[in-house]
């Protein structure tokens, strides 16, 4: 049995992780526009929860990739708010994926206390919001 050789490492003696831009709908947009956003867990229970900080990376019309200075379990459904220079917005969304950031220096961080970086995708509650999305995605 031979190994699919898009599949293999580049030294050809395994299988590469799975890119998760490959399973993207949408491509995302470098965001130029320094936005900050405050995360707060959606769940009743979890309401005494303090908000965690962090700062958006990219954007696309269905997702987000944020800085962020705390780890958020996949599929935890939390409330963004999204503040920009001339606007701010509260969305919700879902935990797509969450890992830690290097501290190898290969990286920079905007902040050496945005430790975690997240993709976050877009739940929306009404068409509105998926208009606002869309337009977001494409003026940041």
């Amino acid at each position: 049995m031979s190994l699919d050789a898009s599949k293999q490492s580049p030294s050809g003696t395994g299988t590469k992780k799975e890119n998760p831009a490959d399973r993207r709908q949408e491509g995302r947009r470098v965001v130029h526009e320094k936005c900050k956003v405050i995360l707060s867990i959606a769940d009743n229970g979890a309401s005494g929860t303090a908000p965690i900080s962090g700062v958006v990376t990219d954007i696309s019309a269905k997702g987000i990739g944020i800085f962020s200075e705390a780890f958020l379990n996949n599929t935890t459904t939390i409330m963004i708010i999204l503040k920009g220079r001339r606007f701010e917005h509260e969305l919700q969304a879902k935990v797509a994926w969450c890992r830690r950031i290097p501290t190898t220096g290969r990286i920079i961080k905007a902040s050496q206390a945005l430790n975690w970086r997240m993709g976050l995708m877009f739940d929306f509650r009404s068409d509105e919001e998926r208009a606002l999305l869309e337009k977001l995605s494409v003026s940041l």
